[in-house]
């Protein structure tokens, strides 16, 4: 399940250009207009602890 959750995050989640994640996605998983996507955009420790309680909802 782990495997599955990453590959989906690298594929959707990751801002392949910059490096940097996308916070929010749409249903289709685009970047909506109103989010700025650029190297700017802040990046922290809320990925890794969304990861984490996506895994500890999994394991229940």
């Amino acid at each position: 399940m782990y495997d599955r959750i990453w590959t989906y995050a690298w594929n959707n989640m990751v801002n392949q250009k910059y490096g940097n994640w996308h916070f929010k996605l749409t249903r289709d998983n685009d970047v909506p207009d109103d989010i700025d996507s650029t190297p700017e955009v802040k990046i922290g420790y809320h990925p890794l602890g969304a990861c984490y309680d996506v895994l500890q909802t999994v394991e229940q």
